[in-house]
């Protein structure tokens, strides 16, 4: 095995709703697996939520990470839990780390701040990524209680290698009109906004993402 040789396709559209085999390599996904170890602080001690299927790139975070520390791996099942199924399984199976889609994550930050605070088991960290977040949700995140859980704001397209970039969203501002920034680039992966003729653009000007 080498680590050029293809390790996965998965099918995305992206930004542009025609569908497009996206190929990664094993050294790709081994060197994610580390650095994602790192960004989730994972340790054999955890327990980490399969929330995914296998058809969406987060699968390949959430499964080959935690295997690679020697953690535990808690999977979902094909039911889409509510609000109150994911809190009994919480705390019922100890679960320590989620990763989860954004639309998801700010329904459940909705149901939970009408329960107002309480105990959230084992959790210590949950991140939500795969459109934007809203400061709307992180308001509801803190009124529920959950303000000093580590919540992650992550970023990246399948042809990075499921998360290029994460925000520590504790330190968000409590105003409304904050817009959620994308955060700052994974180790092994670098940013760039570009104009048209693939230059930097100044400071405020608006520019292409690169990864």
């Amino acid at each position: 095995l080498h680590g050029d040789n293809l390790a996965y396709v998965i099918y995305t559209s992206g930004s542009t709703g025609k569908p497009k085999g996206v190929s990664l390599p094993h050294h790709a996904l081994a060197e994610h697996a580390q650095v994602a170890t790192g960004f989730f602080g994972l340790s054999a001690a955890d327990r980490m939520l399969l929330f995914s299927t296998v058809n969406f790139d987060g699968f390949i975070e959430q499964l080959f990470a935690p295997l690679c520390i020697g953690a535990a791996i808690v999977l979902r099942g094909p039911a889409l839990w509510d609000s109150e199924a994911f809190y009994r399984e919480l705390i019922n199976k100890r679960i320590t780390v989620v990763d989860l889609t954004t639309a998801y994550w700010f329904l459940l930050a909705q149901d939970f701040a009408r329960h107002g605070s309480r105990d959230y088991g084992l959790l210590r960290q949950v991140h939500a990524g795969g459109e934007a977040m809203s400061p709307e949700g992180i308001k509801a995140w803190r009124d529920a209680g959950l303000g000093d859980i580590t919540l992650l704001n992550t970023y990246g397209p399948t042809e990075a290698m499921v998360t290029a970039t994460a925000l520590d969203c504790r330190h968000h501002p409590s105003n409304d009109a904050a817009q959620v920034s994308i955060g700052k680039p994974l180790a092994g992966r670098h940013i760039h906004l570009l104009d048209g003729n693939l230059a930097p653009v100044a400071p405020g000007v608006p520019g292409e993402l690169c990864i």
